[in-house]
């Protein structure tokens, strides 16, 4: 009788460790699965920034395409003082700025070592006027791009 009751205990525990084992597969099983899925998900987060990378490259490239065919149309027409007021434009991609604005904007930029005088400011926005890309709308210096600065500089 003892045994069968030691054969017994033998096959109880050897059911229950074939019990573990099973247990043990189903989760590494499980774990397995949700690591892949978590693999496949960084994956196709990768391929969607990937794109979005290759899509603002080309965004800046056009920018810079259009900066460059700006500079060039510009550059033997126009004063720098107001080349650089268009590239404000072209930089806070607007139609519309305040006289104020386009002087506090100016005066910010590192590579600017002199000083901007109203007179200086009112002087380019009057050549920018003179030569259609520009309109003043008020005395208060609230100044538009025109159709032409528009399509010239692909506004």
């Amino acid at each position: 009788m003892d045994i069968k009751k030691l054969l017994g205990d033998i096959k109880g525990k050897a059911l229950d460790l074939k019990h573990m084992a099973n247990h043990t597969y189903e989760l590494q099983e499980k774990t397995n699965k949700q690591q892949k899925d978590r693999i496949d998900l960084l994956e196709k987060e990768v391929n969607d920034l990937t794109q979005e990378n290759e899509s603002l490259k080309i965004s800046n490239e056009e920018y810079q395409a259009q900066l460059r065919k700006f500079t060039e149309s510009v550059e033997d027409e126009l004063p720098v003082l107001a080349q650089e007021i268009l590239k404000v434009y072209i930089a806070f991609d607007t139609t519309k700025l305040n006289k104020d604005r386009i002087v506090n904007i100016l005066r910010s930029l590192p590579a600017r070592d002199d000083l901007i005088t109203n007179i200086q400011i009112e002087s380019a926005i009057d050549e920018l006027c003179d030569k259609g890309l520009l309109i003043q709308l008020n005395r208060r210096g609230n100044c538009k791009l025109t159709k032409k600065a528009k399509s010239l500089l692909q506004i």
